[in-house]
């Protein structure tokens, strides 16, 4: 993960990032919010809901799914 963590900021510059709510069950978690991201690449930006779960092992992630408007990524990615 800390690779993919390190790559992101080579390709997104993060522009806003908000929680509104998180939810605590035991070793999962839910975080939802709004982010904003601008590609680099092409200078564009897009605004989306997400929602991240999470699981925790012994203080460890062992999953991480991170759920956006993949949509809104690929037109902002794109060349036109």
């Amino acid at each position: 993960m800390a690779g993919f963590f390190a790559s992101l900021d080579e390709h997104l510059e993060t522009l806003r990032f908000e929680v509104d709510h998180i939810v605590v069950e035991g070793d999962q978690g839910v975080v939802l919010g709004v982010i904003e991201d601008r590609v680099r690449r092409t200078g564009r930006s897009f605004l989306s809901r997400f929602a991240l779960h999470l699981t925790v092992d012994q203080g460890e992630f062992t999953r991480y799914h991170f759920f956006e408007d993949a949509a809104a990524a690929h037109a902002a990615a794109v060349a036109r």
